[in-house]
């Protein structure tokens, strides 16, 4: 369904609605949108009330042309309005890949509204100054990418080594979102990549003691960068978990959902008894 935040219509669904299970943010990846966790919303529903957002420029959210409109900041002021809206409790959240990075800086600002919180693949930014640099300067080149030749630029993205994976189980649902990327909003997206790229989001390392929930990182065996990356956050987070989950790359909830839904029912099963 639809709401308007901030000017800005969003499009977000709570999957269920039983007022005994805490309620589950889920928030998606670059070129992604709610749909990506499709097929992880039944089983979830067992133990959870999942509820999925397309993030600003995706799915069928809003696209603003203004790129800072997508600024870390502003997406966190529609993201507090969205939960003051939606009024729910203390609840968990949970950010895949760029959605993980929102979801850091949202935990970090406004740690009292969360339960807890599960990171995906992301990371909390960039802190040297030349590899700030030489991200900005490769996220112009992809947004230009996007709008001179956007099926061109899904084509090479989804064969970018961090997306490779050997599951065969795995092609039906990566089928599922080269689906949802092709209809994305290419504009958007660019726009996405100008306003909220990995370095243009302010690096979070020296915030992360201000997390207060607990926190489950998870990354793939075949991502050795971000598994290096939940590493780190596993030392700088208070009371944080990292598995490094088999048969998976990057996309985990994609190459290896049972063991992803494994994790997180463990972990929100155990912080509610908590």
């Amino acid at each position: 369904m639809f709401i308007k935040i901030r000017e800005e219509d969003y499009y977000y669904s709570i999957f269920s609605d039983d007022p005994v299970k805490p309620y589950l943010v889920m928030l998606h990846g670059f070129m992604g949108d709610s749909r990506s966790f499709n097929h992880l919303l039944e089983p979830l529903s067992q133990f959870c009330n999942p509820i999925t957002i397309d993030l600003l420029g995706h799915g069928s959210t809003n696209a603003p042309l203004n790129p800072d409109r997508y600024n870390f900041l502003e997406q966190l002021a529609d993201l507090r309005t969205l939960f003051a809206e939606l009024n729910l409790p203390p609840f968990f959240m949970h950010g895949y890949s760029m959605g993980g990075r929102l979801a850091i800086q949202f935990a970090v600002n406004y740690s009292d509204f969360l339960s807890g919180l599960i990171l995906e693949s992301t990371t909390f930014g960039i802190d040297d100054e030349e590899d700030i640099k030489s991200r900005l300067a490769e996220d112009k080149r992809r947004a230009e990418s996007i709008e001179q030749n956007y099926r061109q630029f899904v084509e090479d993205w989804n064969n970018a080594p961090l997306f490779k994976n050997e599951s065969e189980d795995s092609s039906e649902r990566n089928q599922s979102l080269k689906k949802i990327q092709k209809n994305q909003k290419p504009h958007g997206l660019a726009n996405s990549l100008r306003g909220f790229g990995t370095a243009s989001m302010p690096s979070v390392k020296n915030q992360l003691q201000k997390i207060k929930c607990p926190v489950l990182l998870l990354s793939g065996a075949e991502d050795a960068k971000f598994s290096r990356i939940g590493k780190e956050m596993l030392e700088h987070i208070n009371h944080s978990t990292h598995y490094i989950i088999g048969n998976s790359n990057h996309r985990v909830h994609i190459d290896n959902p049972d063991s992803y839904l494994q994790h997180i029912k463990t972990f929100i099963s155990m912080k509610q008894i908590g």
